[in-house]
């Protein structure tokens, strides 16, 4: 069960001398791409993960983020920083760093990228029973050395819900 996202990309300052383009290695996809892969027992929809300390059918949902991309031209040595949060939409928490982030890693161009971050189940703690909505916002940037950002992207993810069982 899972929920994929493209990246949008934008060159900041100076060109690199490569282009992003979708992972070769996963030839349905077309572009960059990060994933949401909802682990909870199944039929849970992708985007709504249970959250506290019941038993089946109200137990954790673990879940993960899946990042696809690759790198074609020119060579260059730097990082890539991945950073993912969620934004809180109905309240009354605050928006979240998700933990892993951010993910710092070093790479020569080019490359393909397959990374996987595991979320814990219980990452959104409410103060109550109830459905909590979240928007999931990632980032991708590259930079060649120190804190100089040459590319950002940016994924706009898909509203979450939280679920808290009474």
């Amino acid at each position: 069960m899972s929920t994929a996202f493209p990246f949008r990309f934008v060159n900041v300052g100076n060109p690199v001398p490569f282009a992003i383009e979708a992972n070769p290695d996963f030839p349905t996809e077309t572009e960059p791409l990060c994933i949401l892969n909802n682990l909870g027992t199944a039929p849970a929809p992708d985007t709504f993960l249970t959250i506290g300390t019941g038993v089946a059918p109200n137990d954790p949902d673990p879940w993960e983020l899946t990042f696809h991309w690759a790198t074609v031209g020119g060579a260059a040595a730097g990082a890539w920083q991945l950073d993912a949060f969620l934004e809180s939409v109905s309240g009354p928490g605050p928006n979240i760093t998700l933990p892993g982030f951010p993910a710092v890693i070093p790479s020569v161009t080019p490359a393909k990228h397959t990374i996987v971050v595991p979320m814990p189940p219980n990452v959104v703690v409410p103060p109550g029973a109830g459905v909590y909505l979240y928007r999931l916002f990632v980032t991708l940037r590259w930079a060649i050395a120190g804190p100089i950002v040459r590319v950002a992207g940016r994924a706009d993810g898909p509203l979450m819900e939280f679920y808290r069982p009474a």
